[in-house]
């Protein structure tokens, strides 16, 4: 007995040809907006230098079609510490991280360290170097209100903006990768303190600060 297998041959074929005309005519991402609240809301905080105004710095000549960046903001800390921060938004799933070379950072001279180690204990962090000096950075999604749900890894990270945006509409749009809900965008967050032995309890504040500020910000 032989089996007619043109059908499925070109029912897969038909498929196939969906997903790469979809892929090519797709449209792109746009770039992200700064939660202006942030300013204020870290402004507030008894761990800023209120004197010293924040300061920003336009990365649009690293968009690309896979990534979006807001400004880059600045801010200096009572004690000499500095704090940066970034909205971020990539296109594919695969490049929403920061660990092992993620496109969150990739490419930032400003933001991207390298060669830095993972901090497994909350709130999960990168550790290493930017410009000679010890950093802590991590990511934070629009949405979250734990210390644990801020992250660095791919799994995690797209897992909580799947989870924000809802269930997806059907199997065959994750097949054919039309199914756009998630919004793969955070806040990084890169903080160099004077000591790093003295330095979570501040990163903890600055953490949760921002995301009741983006939250805040989603009410405007």
């Amino acid at each position: 007995m032989t089996i007619d297998l043109k059908r499925p041959y070109l029912t897969l074929l038909v498929v196939a040809l969906l997903a790469s005309c979809y892929s090519f005519f797709k449209t792109g991402i746009v770039a992200p907006i700064y939660p202006k609240l942030l300013n204020q809301r870290l402004s507030e905080m008894d761990l800023m230098n209120s004197s010293v105004s924040a300061t920003s710095v336009s990365l649009e000549k690293q968009d690309s079609s896979d990534r979006m960046l807001s400004p880059l903001y600045q801010y200096q800390l009572k004690d000499g510490s500095r704090l940066l921060a970034v909205m971020v938004r990539v296109r594919k799933r695969d490049d929403f991280k920061i660990e092992t070379y993620g496109l969150l950072t990739k490419g930032i001279e400003q933001i991207h360290m390298k060669s830095p180690t993972f901090n497994g204990s909350v709130p999960y962090s990168m550790i290493g170097l930017l410009g000679g000096v010890d950093a802590l950075q991590t990511c934070v999604l629009p949405g979250t209100q734990k210390l644990d749900q801020v992250n660095v890894q791919l799994f995690p990270l797209v897992s909580q903006a799947d989870r924000l945006a809802g269930n997806s509409r059907s199997l065959l749009s994750k097949f054919l990768g039309t199914d756009d809900r998630a919004d793969y965008s955070c806040l990084v967050l890169t903080y160099q303190p004077k000591s790093l032995k003295i330095a979570m309890d501040h990163w903890v504040r600055i953490i949760q600060t921002s995301q009741l500020a983006l939250a805040d910000q989603d009410k405007l």
